[in-house]
């Protein structure tokens, strides 16, 4: 970490932190006072927190006695019986007392990968599962030769060099970098592990019983603690280091780390003996769920403000955070009620972030932009979340009534399955079996699901609107300068991704339940990749390729979203793209907004210009999968297949297409083809000055009468005159001719709800203001560059002059009223996080 370098960034932007020695963080005692306990107290709260993580991973007589048991049984079975198979005919003689340490991509590495990795991710685990559930017919049940060859498991590994000392490194040159551990007394070295031990851990603490006063628990036992590290670790190089945070996080760890952490630390602290260090590691545990569960600043991972979740620098809804969000709650689980609970905020924080990970969800599908490097990946919430909106809502744990109704229109048992039991993340291959029985807790209450969410929300740590009416969803994604444009993989994940960020527009609308694919959005069969809905980009031929620049800001601060009431919204950004991700110039550069009214949807453009001179910029409206069988035709009302319908000016250079389309998976390789009906604007190879309209009317909804006031490079501008709307984007500060607004000190996004005598107004500075906008920030440069990626959102103040005399309904901290004269009100906005400020006016 180039703490030196980092910390001179910080001072040059004006923002201090408290470190201490070494660049650990200076704990303040104010917030993080000591646990003292007498020996019988720690004692209850060491064996209750025992108690409750291995109850949550094996269940209870009851767990498949109920509705649900015997499909669980069966599929807890499906699930062991192979391993257990292959672990009862694994040669323990084969390579034994040869020491793992083949490095990645040397001779024999796939060999001794294949070996460790089903050991410690399938093997060992599923034994002591078999071992210890007490399933319906379950063979393995306290079974002599399951333990005899669970303990062939653990000899054979310590024997290859799988014990205390061992190391993670992928390749000589990390094994030999400054402060890298070495494999010590006859350890090993194992690659791409680091993130995957807590199969191995877990089986430890559920098979201690049965081997505890053995020569091989001790060993196990030691390697459990020497693992405690990949808790806190702060990545894949160094594993090593401890992840550090600043004053007030000082106990903070990446969303990674934090589901190593359960499954490392605290279970070799729920397997420590000695009562100081038991007290010790209690309270550590204590202040990292708490200090990680905290709504951080900047960059750093995991919950932003707006409670999205965050991961590798940004929004990250599919893997990590619903990878999170269960292991979150399950450590606030584990701790309530004792004196090492974790503190009231942070357990707020994951419900509200759980909240928001179901707004951006319909039902089960999110939006691609939000989706990581993983574009096909979008029902996380089935399969990782479940078990933490369970914790929460069951009264067998925190049993909390707003998460009640949340699981109850969620709970579907042919859409969600009983997979999220069996989906352990991370080298497990169970989350927990007591899952099981919060859900047939909930199953016995009687629950009034929560309505649909309908309304309108802006995330700006994701560059996300998201608007709703009765059971669909529409979305929007961008990037600028705080917000990433789009992840791929080393692995060849999400290779054709690159404008998965320019104003993408999905609507998910149509199945049962709605879902992705049925409202057109099929992304394995025949999808051009550079034809995202809502986008405005550079169309170029697809093809087979590897991975490109990812993870791009813009210099663009203007990318945002607002509402009056809540209920209807603006989203609007600059696009400003120098070069595509091959590097090709391209100089892309458009002002984009979108009005959401009801179920209307209006799309702006102005100012497009760019290109590469050879391929069309286009603006592509949608881009609809033709299942087998579909009679879809274009006419002249011209509508999608999922049903929406398309208002679209005279003159406009749109263009259709239906029928066969060739393209490639997101691994950049492997050919697809599928029938489709695609419409767009075309803009032309080189456009300057090109702009688009098109209104929506979701599922076929008429058209809203609407008037563009102004559409170009200072101002969208909409009012919509039966819902007393208006819309405002201001690129710019400016003075305009305009009933409600005569001028705006900076850039902003504006919309106004005129009422008799009121005004209802939401406006929002789109800057995070995190640096000054002549700052570059760049991933690696900059923000990767140790303590800049907790630079916190800076205050922006914002003067709205109003016509006419008007006064605040009630006082608010975030708004002032600067000035009343003659014709005119200046109330000044106190903008900070990019989030709207709402208020309500009265006219004197």
């Amino acid at each position: 970490m180039h703490m030196k370098k980092a910390l001179m960034g910080l001072l040059l932007l004006g923002t201090s932190f408290s470190f201490g020695e070494a660049g650990a963080p200076a704990i303040d005692p104010a917030l993080y006072p000591p646990v003292k306990l007498g020996r019988a107290e720690l004692v209850t709260d060491h064996s209750l927190i025992k108690e409750r993580y291995i109850r949550f991973l094996i269940g209870t007589d009851k767990t498949f006695h109920g509705k649900f048991g015997k499909e669980a049984a069966v599929g807890f079975l499906e699930r062991i019986n192979g391993p257990i198979g292959k672990a009862m005919k694994f040669d323990f003689s084969k390579d034994v007392g040869k020491v793992f340490h083949v490095f990645q991509d040397e001779p024999g590495y796939k060999e001794e990968f294949a070996v460790y990795s089903a050991l410690l991710q399938q093997y060992v685990l599923a034994l002591a599962y078999g071992y210890t559930v007490n399933a319906p017919d379950n063979p393995y049940y306290q079974n002599p030769k399951v333990l005899k060859c669970y303990l062939q498991c653990l000899a054979y590994l310590y024997g290859r060099g799988v014990r205390d000392g061992m190391t993670f490194h992928y390749n000589e040159s990390r094994l030999n970098m400054d402060g890298a551990p070495q494999p010590e007394d006859g350890a090993g070295n194992l690659v791409k592990m680091e993130l995957r031990m807590g199969a191995y851990c877990q089986s430890v603490l559920l098979m201690e019983p049965y081997f505890k006063k053995t020569k091989m628990f001790k060993e196990a036992r030691a390697l459990v603690r020497h693992l405690e590290m990949l808790g806190k670790t702060s990545g894949h190089v160094r594993y090593y280091d401890p992840y550090i945070g600043p004053n007030g996080f000082n106990f903070l760890a990446q969303s990674d780390a934090m589901q190593n952490y359960g499954d490392t630390t605290l279970v070799s602290a729920l397997l420590e003996t000695d009562p100081k260090r038991q007290a010790e590691m209690l309270l550590d545990t204590k202040r990292v769920f708490t200090d990680s569960l905290k709504v951080v600043p900047g960059w750093a991972d995991t919950i932003k403000p707006g409670f999205t979740g965050y991961h590798h620098r940004g929004i990250y809804g599919n893997a990590y955070t619903g990878g999170f969000i269960p292991q979150a709650a399950f450590g606030v689980y584990v701790l309530a009620g004792t004196h090492y609970e974790v503190d009231a905020e942070s357990v707020n924080n994951v419900k509200e972030l759980i909240k928001t990970y179901r707004l951006y969800c319909q039902k089960y599908s999110m939006p691609f932009g939000i989706r990581g490097r993983m574009p096909v990946n979008t029902d996380n919430i089935n399969k990782q979340v479940f078990p933490g909106i369970l914790i929460y809502a069951s009264a067998l744990g925190l049993d909390d009534a707003e998460m009640k109704g949340i699981f109850k229109r969620l709970w579907n048992l042919d859409d969600v399955t009983l997979e999220f039991l069996f989906f352990g993340g991370r080298g497990k291959i169970f989350r927990g079996m007591y899952a099981l029985d919060m859900l047939e807790q909930l199953e016995t209450e009687s629950i009034a699901p929560e309505p649909d969410p309908n309304g309108f929300w802006y995330k700006p740590y994701g560059g996300l609107a998201i608007h709703r009416r009765a059971d669909w969803m529409a979305a929007v994604k961008g990037y600028g300068k705080y917000v990433w444009d789009y992840e791929n993989g080393s692995k060849l994940e999400n290779i054709y991704g690159q404008y998965f960020s320019h104003g993408s527009l999905t609507i998910f609308s149509k199945g049962n339940p709605i879902n992705d694919i049925d409202s057109g959005y099929n992304l394995n069969e025949g999808w051009d990749w550079y034809r995202m809905p809502g986008t405005t980009a550079v169309h170029f031929t697809l093809k087979p390729r590897g991975t490109l620049e990812h993870r791009e800001f813009s210099p663009e601060t203007f990318l945002g979203g607002v509402s009056a009431d809540g209920q209807n919204g603006v989203f609007g950004m600059a696009l400003n793209q120098a070069k595509f991700g091959d590097g090709t110039a391209i100089n892309l550069k458009a002002r984009k907004s979108v009005f959401f009214v009801d179920d209307f949807i209006l799309m702006l453009g102005s100012d497009i210009s760019g290109g590469d001179g050879e391929h069309a910029v286009e603006t592509t409206l949608f881009q609809s999968f033709l299942p087998t069988g579909s009679n879809f035709k274009f006419t002249s009302a011209l509508a999608d297949p999922a049903g929406n319908r398309y208002y679209i000016p005279e003159g406009s250079q749109l263009k259709t297409f239906k029928g066969i389309q060739k393209s490639f998976l997101d691994n950049g390789k492997t050919r697809t083809t599928g029938n489709y009906a695609v419409a767009w604007f075309d803009h032309g190879c080189n456009p300057k000055g090109a702009e688009y309209e098109a209104g929506i009317g979701v599922r076929g909804a008429t058209k809203k009468e609407y008037e563009v006031v102004r559409k170009d490079k200072q101002l969208h501008q909409v009012r919509f005159p039966n819902e007393k709307l208006t819309g405002y984007a201001f690129f710019q500060p400016l003075e305009i001719e305009d009933p409600i607004i005569s001028d705006v000190s900076d850039q902003c996004l504006v919309m106004a709800k005129e009422s008799a005598g009121g005004l209802e107004l939401g406006v929002a500075n789109p800057d995070l203001n995190i640096v000054d906008r002549s700052f570059d920030v760049d991933y690696q440069r900059f923000i990767n560059e140790g303590e800049n990626q907790y630079l916190p959102s800076r205050p922006l103040p914002l003067d709205v002059t109003l016509k006419g005399k008007w006064r605040l309904k009630s006082p608010s901290d975030k708004v002032a009223l600067i000035s009343q004269g003659g014709n005119s009100t200046v109330l000044r906005f106190n903008c900070i996080d990019g989030m709207d400020i709402r208020v309500k006016l009265i006219q004197e």
